[in-house]
């Protein structure tokens, strides 16, 4: 039997209304060939999507999603040459380290956190002061979107946070296990590159 979606399975938060609290925008990026998906994702994350998160006016509590080490570091090298002051949060540092990494950015210090899957793997962390994210890339496990969308917190400037989520064609299986079969076709087959799901 199969499993439901993880979209579907998410615990919205129940405010003044029962309206989802995190609106998730999904954005197709074109990939010439299999073996450039790397650098084209990051292409596109520097040219599209980081100046649209970066110059946002409620830029603040973002977390940064990636699944793979590679693109982990090569985030954190594209941060230092930007000059951009963000929180890192991996596997490899000690608890003390991430502790002191998650109080920054709960406190604001910080407006940025990259995160990596594994790290979520084996610590399992509830990080506060998330108000936005962006998912680089869609986890190997499903229920890790899940658990990383539940951690958005409401804003004092708006009600909703946003979820960003990059994908290409080459992501289909973990497009499948977040947001289902039936919308995988359409969102894979369409000619808008853009989907909203709220």
């Amino acid at each position: 039997m199969r499993q439901a979606a993880s979209i579907d399975r998410i615990v919205w938060r129940v405010g003044l209304s029962d309206e989802p609290c995190v609106r998730q925008i999904y954005e197709r990026f074109p990939v010439s060939t299999p073996s450039t998906v790397d650098d084209d994702r990051f292409r596109w994350f520097c040219k599209e999507l980081w100046p649209r998160v970066h110059q946002s006016a409620t830029a603040k509590g973002i977390l940064i999603f990636v699944r793979s080490s590679y693109d982990f570091i090569r985030l954190r090298n594209f941060f230092r040459k930007e000059e951009v002051p963000i929180c890192l949060n991996s596997e490899y540092l000690q608890t003390k380290e991430m502790q002191s990494a998650e109080a920054h950015f709960c406190a604001g210090r910080s407006r940025f956190m990259l995160y990596t899957e594994r790290a979520h793997f084996y610590h399992r962390r509830h990080i506060k002061g998330v108000k936005d994210l962006v998912f680089y890339s869609l986890p190997e496990y499903a229920r890790y979107y899940m658990e990383l969308l539940n951690m958005v917190e409401e804003s004092d400037s708006r009600a909703s946070g946003d979820c960003n989520v990059m994908f290409s064609k080459y992501d289909r299986m973990q497009l499948d296990r977040v947001v289902g079969t039936t919308r995988v076709k359409k969102m894979m087959n369409s000619k808008n590159s853009t989907f909203v799901f709220c």
